[in-house]
C-alpha cells in the first residue's frame, strides 16, 4: 500500500472536517473501506482515485506524489469514471502523473488490447494496435505499425507508418499515414496519406493522397491526389 496516499486521504479528510462516513458516502464505498485506506491496509480502486481527488479539490498527482504538478492532470478536468468495462490508461513517469503532452514521441509504450475498449489520458505510442472495441485518446496517437479500431474518437492527431482503419469515429486533429486510411467519420485537420484514402465524413483541412481517394463529405482546404478523387459521391477534377 502506498502510505503516502493513506496519509493524504487522512490529512485532506480532516482539513475538510469530514468523517470517514462522510467520505464513504460521497465516494460510494463503505466506511470500512475508507478506514482500511487510511490505515494503509487496502488501496483504493483506480477508478476511485479521480473521484477522491475531486472530493478534496486536489490533483490526482497530489494523492500519489504529495505535491501539486502543473504538468499533471488536475482533478477538476478529470471526468467522472463510469463502471463501463472500458480499460483506462493513466501514464506515470516515476511517481508523477503525466498530462496529455507526455510521454514524448520517442518514448514508446506498447498498449495492445484485442477486444477491449480503452481510454488514454496522454499520448499513445505503439508498434501495433488492434481494438475490436473503442479507443478514446485525449492526446496524440502514434503507431509504427497498423491501426485497426472498432470505434475511435481522438482529440489529438494520428501518425501511422502502416494502415489505419476506424470503423466508427472521428479524428479531431490531423492524420499522417504512409499506408491506406479508412475513417468512417470526420477529420478535423489536414490529411496526408501514402496509399488509398476513404473518409465517410468531412475533412477540415488539406488532403494529400498517393492512391485512390474517396471522401463522402466536403474538404475545407486544398486537395492533391494521384488519381481523380471522388468527393461527396461525385468525381472531381484534381
Amino acid at each position: 500500500m502506498n502510505n503516502l496516499i493513506a496519509e493524504r486521504i487522512t490529512e485532506l479528510r480532516k482539513k475538510k472536517n469530514m468523517t470517514q462516513e462522510d467520505v464513504a458516502r460521497a465516494i460510494g464505498v463503505t466506511n470500512q473501506a475508507v478506514s482500511k485506506w487510511e490505515a494503509g491496509i487496502n488501496y483504493p480502486d483506480v477508478e476511485l482515485i479521480p473521484r477522491i481527488a475531486s472530493l478534496f479539490g486536489v490533483s490526482v498527482n497530489y494523492l500519489f506524489a504529495g505535491e501539486e504538478e502543473t504538468s499533471g492532470v488536475p482533478a477538476d478536468v478529470m471526468p467522472e469514471l463510469a463502471d463501463d468495462g472500458k480499460v483506462r490508461v493513466f501514464v506515470f513517469k516515476g511517481k508523477r502523473l503525466l498530462g496529455k503532452e507526455s510521454p514524448a514521441r520517442d518514448e514508446w509504450v506498447n498498449v495492445n488490447f484485442e477486444g477491449d475498449s480503452i481510454e488514454v489520458y496522454g499520448n499513445v505510442n505503439t508498434d501495433d494496435l488492434t481494438l475490436r472495441g473503442g479507443l478514446t485518446c485525449h492526446g496524440d496517437l502514434n503507431c509504427r505499425g497498423d491501426l485497426i479500431i472498432g470505434e475511435g474518437n481522438m482529440n489529438g492527431s494520428v501518425a501511422c507508418e502502416g494502415d489505419f482503419l476506424v470503423r466508427n469515429g472521428n479524428i479531431n486533429g490531423s492524420v499522417d499515414c504512409r499506408g491506406d486510411v479508412h475513417i468512417a467519420g470526420d477529420v478535423g485537420q489536414n490529411v496526408s496519406v501514402g496509399g488509398d484514402l476513404g473518409i465517410g465524413g468531412n475533412v477540415g483541412g488539406n488532403v494529400a493522397c498517393g492512391g485512390d481517394l474517396s471522401i463522402n463529405g466536403v474538404v475545407g482546404g486544398g486537395l492533391s491526389a494521384e488519381v481523380d478523387p471522388t468527393i461527396g459521391g461525385r468525381e472531381n477534377d484534381k
